[in-house]
């Protein structure tokens, strides 16, 4: 099984909704892990309920430090934030490294709705790439 890590700045959004979709579209062939490089300490209310949105649920996920030992271990890194494209230097040569810029919806204020949208599009791009990536490990 190959070990994919994501990672964002809180691990509080974008890089837990990443590993969330690795676990349904990698089941049977990888192990999926996020973390932040600056954990939030919680999982954003809002990355929860657009989560229930498509039946996946997150109540039980909690927010991450970088783990160095499972760093070293991982055979693919995808960084989710500029914050997080710091860690590459760090990992083991043999992981291959992604970077997607997505853009954190906890940082988009104004009514309510305006709020769930971004976390709704933050969420869907996150799924098709994943689902992308997914097909490349398959493939590799």
């Amino acid at each position: 099984m190959k070990k994919v890590l994501f990672i964002c700045l809180g691990n509080a959004c974008r890089s837990q909704i990443a590993e969330a979709f690795a676990k349904v579209y990698g089941e049977g062939f990888i192990e999926a892990y996020s973390a932040g490089v600056k954990p939030a300490g919680f999982v954003h209310d809002k990355t929860i309920a657009v989560m229930d949105e498509v039946e996946i649920d997150l109540r039980g996920a909690a927010s991450k430090p970088i783990d160095p030992v499972l760093l070293s271990q991982v055979d693919w890194l995808v960084t989710l934030s500029e914050e997080a494209k710091p860690i590459f230097p760090a990992t083991s040569n043999h992981a291959r490294k992604l970077h997607w810029s997505i853009d954190d919806p906890v940082s988009v204020f104004g009514k309510e709705e305006r709020i769930f949208q971004a976390f709704r599009m933050t969420r869907d791009e996150i799924e098709r790439r994943v689902k992308t990536l997914m097909d490349q490990i398959k493939q590799s």
